[in-house]
């Protein structure tokens, strides 16, 4: 997956150090799977299959860093 990297570019770009890129996808995608199944109303509608759904597209990714003083 190229976002990360590029998340990571941009920060630096912008001058932070010490940038960490962690991508939680694989962690969080099973606790979104397991709210569509059980309360479908508020998560359907970007989790879901319909006109409005962000489907496999959807990342959950932490960045951070530190700008230097």
């Amino acid at each position: 997956m190229k976002a990360p990297d590029d998340l990571a570019g941009w920060m630096e770009e912008a001058g932070m150090v010490d940038v960490e890129v962690l991508d939680l996808t694989d962690l969080m995608r099973p606790v979104w799977e397991r709210r569509l199944a059980t309360r479908p109303a508020a998560t359907a509608l970007l989790l879901g299959s319909g006109p409005w759904s962000l489907g496999r597209g959807i990342r959950y990714i932490r960045v951070r860093g530190t700008k230097p003083t």
